[in-house]
């Protein structure tokens, strides 16, 4: 009975919730590694080598047909500690639920429309003002 698709999949919302909770532990492993090192990661994979963090964390499933794509790592390298409003990493549009996640500097992760990872990508920043609680 538990193999049954319909147990599976809970609904459109199982990959944001998944991504979410993925985001946050990353995002935590990325304040861990610049407490040790004094920068971020060139790459995940020097933070799943030196931290030993889980390679599935990483990839995020877009669809409910297991279609898995990558977070992307917006700061690589940098020694400045990322300030509250400025994303550390960014998701792939989840297409199910149309949206995106986004782990910020002050350690909070949200969902985000997929509309605002253009702005997102290109600035860096997202005004405090725009940013929504996760749904």
């Amino acid at each position: 009975l538990m193999s049954d698709p319909w147990i599976e999949n809970r609904g459109k919302r199982t990959e944001l919730t998944a991504a979410v909770n993925d985001g946050r532990q990353l995002t935590m492993a990325l304040f861990e590694f610049h407490q040790a090192k004094g920068r971020y990661p060139e790459s995940f994979q020097e933070l799943e080598s030196e931290l030993e963090v889980p390679q599935r964390l990483v990839w995020v499933e877009v669809t409910n047909r297991s279609v898995r794509e990558p977070f992307i790592l917006l700061p690589p390298g940098g020694k400045r500690l990322a300030n509250g409003d400025e994303p550390l990493i960014v998701s792939p549009v989840i297409q199910s639920v149309g949206k995106i996640v986004v782990g910020y500097g002050d350690g909070s992760v949200r969902s985000l429309p997929a509309v605002q990872l253009g702005k997102i990508l290109r600035t860096g920043v997202l005004a405090p003002q725009l940013l929504p609680a996760h749904e």
